[in-house]
Order: C-alpha cells, then structure tokens, then sequence
C-alpha cells in the first residue's frame, strides 16, 4: 500500500496540504533546503509562512494541529472551555513567538510545549478563581504589639456558654 492510498480516505486536499506538499528525501520537508541541511522537519512551509505573516498561515496551523492540540489540552484542563480557551492562547502565542523558534526540535515538539504550557496555565487561574484566599485572610489578625487583635474562638465559646445554661441554667 503506498503513502497516497492510506491517506486517500483520512484526508482531502486542505490548508495542512499546501503547507506539506515539500518533501525532502526522507518524505519530510528540510529545515533549511537551501543550506544543503540534513535535518528533517515536515512543516518548513508552515514555519515559513508563520514567519513571513502569511494571511492563510494561521489556518495551517489550525489545520495541522488543532485537534491534537484540543485533545492535549482537554486531558489537562479537563472542560471543554477551559481547553478550547487554552488552544487559542497558545496558537496565538506560536504566531507571535514563532520568530524564537530555533529549529533545534521539531515544530510540532515546540508547538505542544506552548500548547501545553497555555493548558496549566489555565488550569492555576481557575483554582485561584475557586477560591483560594490570600495567607493575610486566613491567618489571625494582630495589634500593634503582636498580640491577638480579637478572640479566637468567638464561636465555640458562645455555643458553649449557650448549651451549659440550657443544661444547668446557669454557668
């Protein structure tokens, strides 16, 4: 079976082909073509349209990694909001950091990080939404001299001194 019948039925002619449609030797695009690179990263195009601000270019990327990258992302924040929100954060992060990628991984590797990153990033913010208090709320307050500024337990002292008085009359 070669490489156009597997594909034939999965995927129709899209955006994710143009940006595909390089092939080097080994089946994917080459980094650099024009230095004579032997590293292998099938989204050269897609890199270099996202570099030269191309209209379609970020529906390559949309194309190529949308969907993994909403899988990834549903499996850490959990809900689908949270996780459609994470996606398009990092996908806008790609398009304005894609300058400081190296090329060093593959792009996909890189693309993931971010995707990544914008997934746990998103899940802190709604635990600190949930509820979490600052320490200065939870801990008692204090006078000038460092001493308790009011009683600690206010209401464990009433309901005692409320039940010894129901039992005995007076306490």
């Amino acid at each position: 079976m070669t490489a156009s019948m597997m594909y034939a039925s999965a995927e129709s002619p899209t955006a994710q082909d143009r940006y595909r449609s390089h092939r080097g030797p080994l089946g994917g695009s080459v980094r650099n073509p024009g230095a004579g690179s032997v590293g292998i990263d099938r989204d050269f195009q897609l890199i270099e349209a996202l570099r030269l601000r191309e209209p379609t270019a970020a529906e390559g990327l949309v194309a190529t990694y949308g969907e993994r990258a909403y899988r990834l992302t549903i499996g850490i924040a959990g809900n689908k909001q949270d996780a459609e929100e994470a996606v398009q954060d990092a996908f806008w992060s790609v398009i304005q950091k894609i300058d400081t990628f190296r090329g060093e991984s593959a792009f996909g590797s890189w693309v993931y990080r971010i995707v990544s990153n914008a997934a746990d990033l998103k899940v802190r913010q709604r635990r600190q939404a949930m509820g979490e208090r600052a320490i200065d709320a939870a801990l008692p307050a204090f006078d000038e001299n460092g001493r308790h500024a009011g009683r600690l337990w206010i209401g464990r002292r009433e309901s005692m001194t409320r039940r010894c008085k129901q039992n005995f009359g007076s306490c």
